[in-house]
């Protein structure tokens, strides 16, 4: 009797400690600093903020360079401009960011966060060089909506439907293998571009059947990379949760926020700058007031005449 007393003790101690463990939230770091700009930035932030399953840190370059990913599971980095955001860092936060994904970590990037990870040296800026991929030229295409094919890797090891998904593309790089990384052992394409667009005139350089979306392992981490915007249609937004889950083994389930009154104060909020953490958490601070209806909004929008969609403009 004695010993099956201790035996539900232990049972019991084990079931509590797997539901303290399961109740942790995703530690996640998402970079915002110099060099982030654009809707995209915002939506991660909210996607990651308005999940109860996730704690965020915003950290800047000098946060990295500080030791902000120690705590950390996972790192975001967003769109922008891959050349500032690696000023930002220095060659000591591009040290730490290597050494956070090869020691386990879980690396998630998004256009700009592709560009900085390529295995090159172009013009504007070092790179972090961690995936074995280099443009095949860099081209000023503009933004739209692309189409984009999953495989059937991809959506096995995501857990999303195979085939064409429509996704924001905003100037993301049109990638090729490159020379090896010494310590990205695997490399798997996820999805294809299935279009061959360009916004601003012709380019040079073929998109259609390039790399979208790249899975790899980078010494004990692994990295999922995309060159497009999953994170801004709420109709792509499901492969970011997908891909979250891939990644840490965690599901998150972004709060849904409730609808603003019809007589509230509509804001745009200008994206079309690089920006900080101050601004996103103002961002925050707007979206929080019930009397407030804050929209992103970029330059393009504004030339287009939405400025008169709006009862204020805010801007750095």
């Amino acid at each position: 009797m004695k010993t099956l007393f201790v035996f539900v003790l232990c049972l019991q101690s084990i079931v509590l400690l797997a539901a303290s463990s399961a109740a942790e939230p995703l530690k996640a770091a998402l970079y915002v600093d110099d060099g982030c700009r654009g809707t995209g930035v915002l939506r991660w932030a909210e996607i990651l903020r308005d999940s109860p399953e996730a704690e965020l840190k915003l950290v800047s370059g000098q946060d990295i360079r500080d030791g902000a990913l120690d705590d950390r599971e996972l790192l975001v980095m967003p769109g922008g401009w891959g050349g500032p955001q690696y000023a930002a860092m220095g060659d000591a936060g591009a040290d730490r960011v290597r050494a956070f994904v090869a020691n386990g970590g879980a690396y998630f990037g998004t256009c700009c966060g592709i560009a900085i990870a390529l295995n090159e040296e172009p013009d504007f800026g070092k790179r972090l060089k961690m995936l074995p991929l280099q443009r095949v030229i860099a081209p000023n295409r503009g933004g739209f909506t692309a189409t984009v094919t999953f495989n059937r890797r991809g959506a096995e090891w995501l857990g999303i439907r195979e085939g064409d998904w429509r996704i924001r593309y905003n100037n993301g790089p049109v990638v090729q293998p490159s020379d090896p990384v010494p310590l990205c052992t695997e490399l798997e394409v996820l999805a294809t571009m299935n279009c061959e667009l360009a916004q601003i005139g012709p380019v040079k350089g073929r998109m259609y059947g390039t790399p979208a979306a790249v899975r790899a392992k980078y010494g004990r981490g692994t990295m999922l990379a995309f060159n497009c915007h999953p994170e801004v249609f709420p109709s792509s937004r499901e492969i970011v949760l997908a891909g979250i889950r891939a990644l840490t083994g965690r599901s998150l389930h972004p709060a849904v926020q409730p609808l603003k009154s019809r007589g509230a104060e509509r804001v745009g909020f200008y994206t079309t700058v690089s920006f900080d953490k101050a601004y996103l958490e103002e961002y925050f601070r707007l979206r929080a007031e019930p009397a407030i209806d804050v929209v992103p909004v970029t330059q393009n929008e504004l030339d287009e005449g939405m400025s008169a969609r709006f009862d204020r403009i805010v801007k750095p």
